[in-house]
């Protein structure tokens, strides 16, 4: 019983010390689920989980995750809305790849997000994995390496 305590403490700091990608993915997995404020299912079979009040660990007054519930950890899109972080915070490193409707696109370059499209504007954060590119945007697909 200690052993599995000490496990879970062990666990449970390292997520609270993970750089703010990893705590993205975190909510990209479901690992806040349990505090959202609503789930809604969208077209093609995707769901959409709201905070309405945002979340601390990820800088935002608002946050969504919309996936694919078959592949969950390779299929999302997290829109955050009111993100006082940095781009540094998020993506130490990034490539500009070019605009979309007049918005710089970015693509995460390492850490938990490697791969991923950014789009950055005025305190609201939109990252598409790159499987969720392929399957549902098809329009952001020539910002992929």
């Amino acid at each position: 019983m200690k052993r599995l305590l000490a496990v879970f403490l062990l666990l449970s700091s390292a997520a609270l010390a993970a750089g703010l990608d990893a705590r993205v993915n975190q909510a990209a997995v479901g690992m806040f689920d349990s505090r959202l404020s609503s789930r809604v299912k969208v077209p093609d079979k995707r769901k959409k989980v709201i905070w309405t009040k945002g979340l601390p660990e990820l800088n935002s007054k608002y946050a969504e995750v919309t996936y694919d519930p078959e592949a969950r950890s390779q299929t999302y899109f997290v829109f955050l809305k009111g993100f006082s972080g940095t781009l540094r915070d998020l993506a130490p490193k990034t490539l500009q790849k070019g605009t979309f409707k007049n918005t710089p696109v970015l693509q995460i370059s390492g850490g938990m997000l490697d791969g991923s499209l950014l789009l950055l504007q005025k305190g609201t954060v939109k990252i598409y994995s790159s499987i969720y590119v392929f399957r549902f945007e098809p329009d952001l697909m020539k910002f992929l390496k």
